[in-house]
């Protein structure tokens, strides 16, 4: 894998180098708007809807549309359904999971639009999350590292695609260029953790200080 880019506060980045201090985050806690700012937060993460939008139309068992069966459960003896004038919307939440948030793109002026002041740059990335997911192994399974697809969250119904709700991303942060790290959590509710890793340092570095 190719390197990877980190962005955080300067002490942050020294902790990391001296000591492999590290925070893990949620996929849910970004969205707190509030506490994030608009750069970082969205009260959406995680979330994607598709929908079907009716004039009107009548449908049975046989000629039911694929897209409602999951909201229709209809046999061969319910008859035919009418509908008129309305929104069909089907919605997938992802579960809470814990993320590691990174790029693959060093940018500067995206560095200071989150507000930090250095970047650490992981040169061995799969070394790295090895290190990462041994500390984490009674909390979480790793689940791989994935590229944030920037596409609308809610979309007709037509669009077909498997990804997953928590590499959604707004298109106007395409700039971002962010990769997800992801561990699923063993216990249903979870909270960002920090940990101290042995030897992580040897798998980073820093690419910039302001």
């Amino acid at each position: 894998m190719i390197s990877l880019y980190k962005y955080m506060a300067k002490e942050h980045a020294e902790s990391l180098l001296s000591k492999g201090v590290v925070r893990i985050g949620t996929l849910y806690e970004f969205r707190n708007e509030e506490n994030y700012g608009k750069e970082i937060g969205d009260n959406e993460e995680g979330k994607k809807s598709s929908y079907m939008e009716v004039n009107k139309t009548s449908f049975t068992y046989e000629t039911q549309p694929e897209f409602t069966k999951s909201l229709f459960k209809m046999t061969p003896n319910s008859g035919t359904v009418h509908l008129k004038d309305l929104t069909i919307e089907n919605e997938a939440n992802s579960s809470d999971l814990y993320l590691y948030c990174t790029t693959n793109v060093y940018d500067q002026n995206a560095m200071k639009n989150f507000g930090y002041d250095a970047c650490i740059e992981i040169i061995r990335p799969d070394r790295f999350f090895k290190c990462l997911s041994k500390q984490l192994k009674n909390k979480g399974t790793y689940q791989g590292s994935h590229r944030c697809i920037y596409k609308p969250r809610r979309l007709p119904h037509y669009y077909k695609d498997k990804i997953h709700p928590a590499l959604i991303k707004d298109p106007e942060y395409f700039y971002q260029k962010e990769v997800r790290s992801i561990w699923q959590p063993k216990n249903n509710k979870i909270k960002p953790i920090f940990l101290e890793v042995n030897n992580l340092h040897k798998h980073c570095k820093i690419k910039a200080c302001l």
